[in-house]
């Protein structure tokens, strides 16, 4: 049973909550400077690709068109417009050397674009009426099935949304004489309610609050900023007490249409659409000891319910599914009002009045748009860049991925759904990121043959040497690495040191367990150069690991000898291209 919880006014602080989240941390001793002059090219200029869903009833279909897309449709990297951590660009123009920063990438796929949501978690505190948010996304919601304690407490509050109990009498008998068997009914909204309702800190779970400086008293609370396409809730049946565990049997009644979210959405919820219906149950038959799944799923295309029990497969009655014990629920938002425009595109497809200009919708964005309920503006940047043409890696493959449409099914499109970018009308491929493709890709090779270089010249007076040696955490050299052979499409962040290491007192320790290389001081110096980062990790000659933040008279000298290697490869480079134009 959650502690007692309290009723609180919305808060007038002028964060929305709706700012970009982003996790982990980026290391100590991160050394950037605006005299350190070495830049890399970005990458191909794109957006992230648009992702689609299941089938659902109403929609548009093409004869031929494809079922579902391939995995990499949805796999492009986007530049999240939201803050965060950032990693220096490398470019190697001598002329123009400065470090530039570029925006946290993000990574979109048909499971993101299917199931993501977004909440806002604030605490308030008590004493300074403080509150601090964090953005958070989900996938699922798991959901605690509150005790009859627990929602009597609910039911007092002013406002609430729990039932009052005033469904008659017959209906009271029923509750009463089934509780005897079965427990307490409790509803799906019940849940709900109990999830998202206040909980006040206090005592052993008081907080500290920034502003304060002290433990208080808080006020913790939830709201939803973005909905998902399809919502999965899971009721938390399995009880765990130290050895022994324990399943809950207390039967959850669930709507099979009209599930309405809107009591909980945040008010700057960017989603219109807050009611569902439901698709899909899954059930454990059992205890928490072992037991069974079946599963239960609606066809959309038949309006038929089926139960799943292995390989045996029965049709059954919508009341069946309303009565099951259901550990796992999926529900997807109501569409029906896209029907219309659905219907009044697929006439406009028919048409066959001829056009001198041809207009394309990519098909990750025509999947949305006939199985979501709000598949947002028309987005073609699975192909087509930020500059309005084909990206480079699309253009063998553009007219595979993109759907013809009449001119007047793209007015209606259009007019209902809107287009920042413009209508796609041919397959021109964009100059300005073949530039950046090649750029990057000489990149790449400046930054390989600058390590084997300092590779070579390490091993040559291995012997010689025994100074410092400097310690660099095997993930990030494998992710860069990855990047310079050509086998990963994004180069690494900032170097991030802080798990090879632990501190006791003014002592540092090395973790026994973390893969790690060594390199000299000049290696160490080229990867600062160019990422940045920290911190740095020093084995002495004589035993023992000094950690501290990178020095910017270093990176200054290394960037200088990397200034002049640039232009000597550039003009290797050019002299190369004349001789072979002639």
């Amino acid at each position: 049973v959650s502690s007692r919880k309290r009723k609180h006014e919305d808060d007038k602080d002028e964060d929305s909550g709706l700012g970009s989240y982003s996790g982990g941390g980026s290391g100590g001793g991160v050394a950037t400077s605006s005299t350190t002059t070495i830049h890399r090219m970005p990458s191909e200029c794109e957006s992230a690709a648009s992702g689609g869903g299941g089938a659902a009833g109403g929609s548009v279909r093409i004869p031929g068109s494809p079922n579902s897309l391939s995995d990499h449709e949805y796999l492009d990297a986007t530049s999240d417009p939201g803050s965060g951590s950032q990693s220096p660009i490398v470019s190697i123009n001598p002329d123009q050397l400065e470090i530039r920063h570029h925006k946290p990438l993000s990574y979109r796929s048909i499971v993101t674009d299917v199931f993501d949501g977004k909440l806002v978690s604030s605490l308030k505190c008590l004493s300074c009426d403080r509150v601090s948010k964090t953005t958070e996304t989900f996938q699922d919601l798991s959901l605690s099935i509150p005790t009859q304690e627990a929602l009597s407490s609910l039911s007092e509050r002013p406002g609430s949304l729990l039932a009052d109990g005033s469904d008659g009498w017959i209906s009271w008998m029923w509750k009463w004489f089934s509780s005897w068997f079965y427990g307490p009914d409790v509803t799906l909204q019940d849940c709900l309610a109990f999830f998202f309702s206040e909980d006040e800190l206090k005592g052993d779970n008081m907080y500290s609050c920034e502003k304060c400086k002290k433990l208080r008293n808080g006020l913790k609370y939830s709201k939803v900023t973005q909905l998902p396409d399809t919502l999965c809730i899971h009721l938390k049946r399995f009880r765990h007490d130290f050895a022994f565990s324990s399943k809950i049997s207390t039967k959850v009644t669930f709507p099979l249409t009209g599930l309405d979210l809107g009591p909980w959405v945040h008010k700057d919820c960017v989603s219109d659409q807050v009611l569902y219906d439901l698709i899909g149950v899954i059930c454990h038959h059992g205890t928490a000891g072992g037991g069974h799944y079946t599963s239960y799923s609606y066809n959309s295309t038949n309006g038929n319910w089926y139960h799943f029990d292995d390989s045996i497969v029965s049709e059954v009655d919508p009341s069946t599914v309303a009565n099951a014990e259901a550990y796992v629920l999926f529900y997807r938002k109501n569409g029906s009002h896209l029907d219309d425009v659905r219907k009044e595109v697929a006439l406009a497809l028919r048409e066959t009045n001829q056009s001198l200009v041809k207009y394309f919708i990519t098909w990750p964005w025509w999947v949305k748009f006939n199985d979501m309920s709000e598949p947002g503006q028309i987005d073609n940047s699975s192909v087509v860049c930020r500059h309005g043409g084909v990206l480079p890696r699309r253009i063998n493959s553009a007219h595979n991925l993109c759907l013809p449409i009449t001119p007047s099914a793209w007015r209606i499109l259009h007019e209902r759904f809107g287009n920042s970018a413009g209508a796609l009308t041919n397959f021109k491929p964009c100059k300005t990121c073949i530039h950046a493709v090649r750029m990057e890709e000489r990149q790449k090779q400046f930054e390989r043959a600058e390590f084997q270089l300092l590779r070579e010249q390490e091993l040559a007076s291995q012997e010689e040497s025994s100074g410092d040696t400097f310690l660099v955490v095997r993930s990030w050299y494998t992710a860069w690495e990855e990047w310079v052979m050509g086998r990963a499409r994004e180069p690494p962040g900032p170097i991030n040191n802080r798990n090879l290491y632990t501190q006791r007192g003014n002592s540092y320790l090395l973790r026994p367990n973390v893969d790690r290389l060594t390199f000299n001081e000049d290696i160490w110096t080229f990867f600062l150069s160019l990422y940045s980062g920290g911190p740095e990790v020093v084995v002495r000659p004589g035993g023992g690991i000094k950690v501290s933040t990178p020095r910017l008279v270093r990176i200054q000298s290394i960037a200088a000898r990397l200034q002049a290697r640039c232009r000597e490869t550039m003009r290797l480079s050019e002299c190369s291209n004349h001789t072979n134009q002639e």
